[in-house]
């Protein structure tokens, strides 16, 4: 048994990659901590068929602009604490 940490810039529950990889994970006995995109109305932490959700709270980015992309992807790991202080 492992103790698992996923992190992806998608939700969990709409990811059906993501999804059966964390919960494969969890099936073979191993404690899995997703953290992914929220929307601000949910129990955080939430656990979701054995996967423990992180949420971290911002909106995704949808348009075509390279550059307010990768903003947008820099938002989610910095400005919410993953990499540490």
């Amino acid at each position: 048994m492992v103790r698992i940490c996923m992190v992806a810039y998608t939700s969990y529950q709409t990811d059906s990659r993501v999804r059966r990889e964390a919960e494969a994970l969890v099936e073979r006995g191993d404690p899995v901590d997703f953290i992914c995109l929220g929307n601000g109305n949910e129990e955080n932490p939430e656990f979701y068929h054995g996967v423990r959700l992180i949420k971290i709270h911002i909106d995704r980015y949808r348009g075509s602009d390279a550059k307010m992309y990768m903003a947008s992807y820099l938002k989610f790991f910095l400005d919410n604490g993953l990499w540490g202080s």
